[in-house]
């Protein structure tokens, strides 16, 4: 009888730890996928084409005087450049560099071998 209780106390702990596993495990992803969309998010808004203060403020920035709009932009972080944005700066700049690169031997190799 006592062996029988122990193999049930067991399974359930097998049982509860497998749950905790994947409760782990799904907060994981979940954070993870937070992040991406996050990102993703971010760098799409900074490729809209429209003012991050009218969307903010609609219809309210047309009364709005100069120095406001300032005060609102720096407020809100819009004066100084984000990490984000200072990071997909550098790797717009190194992609550039990259290509003008490949140009330039392209044109040295096509120029000295004779091709």
């Amino acid at each position: 009888m006592q062996a029988d209780v122990n193999e049930g106390e067991g399974c359930c702990l097998v049982k509860k730890s497998m749950v905790v596993e994947k409760i782990v495990r799904r907060t994981i992803w979940f954070v993870l996928l937070m992040l991406i969309l996050s990102l993703g998010v971010f760098y799409l808004s900074r490729l809209a084409p429209s003012d991050p203060l009218q969307s903010f403020y609609g219809d309210a920035i047309k009364s709005m005087s100069t120095q406001e709009l300032d005060a609102a932009r720096e407020r809100l972080g819009l004066g100084s450049p984000h990490l984000l944005s200072i990071i997909f700066d550098f790797l717009k700049r190194k992609r550039h560099e990259a290509a003008a690169n490949y140009r330039w031997l392209h044109t040295y190799v096509c120029t000295h071998m004779n091709f």
